[in-house]
């Protein structure tokens, strides 16, 4: 259940900026796989089920997509690094709501890397 409803009421008595850490979705399943297969509490069926989804590319990716809040939002792409720089993400979330807004919607790739 998305809550972005409950979120813009709630972002309105706060001076925010939103960022989103991305990746693709190939990086982003290689990353999940690769924790989930060292988690020691794992969940061989949740993981089997999972990680069949991302095979057949079946697996509902876009369900991490960012909010649309009505305020700054930064789409960080982290598959090599971060994109923009860390000083520059620092920079843009002192900025707040001073800053120019960059959506985060619609990039093609996976939150979350």
């Amino acid at each position: 259940m998305r809550a972005e409803a409950t979120l813009r009421v709630w972002a309105q008595a706060a001076d925010l900026a939103v960022l989103t850490c991305d990746t693709t979705d190939h990086e982003a399943g290689r990353r999940y796989l690769d924790r989930e297969q060292r988690n020691p509490r794992k969940r061989a069926n949740v993981l089997a089920k999972t990680s069949g989804q991302m095979a057949d590319g079946t697996y509902p990716w876009r369900v991490f997509d960012a909010f649309d809040l009505g305020m700054p939002a930064l789409r960080v792409d982290t598959t090599r690094g971060y994109a923009p720089v860390l000083e520059a993400i620092v920079a843009f979330c002192r900025a707040g709501r001073r800053c120019c807004t960059q959506s985060a919607q619609g990039k093609g790739g996976h939150p979350g890397g």
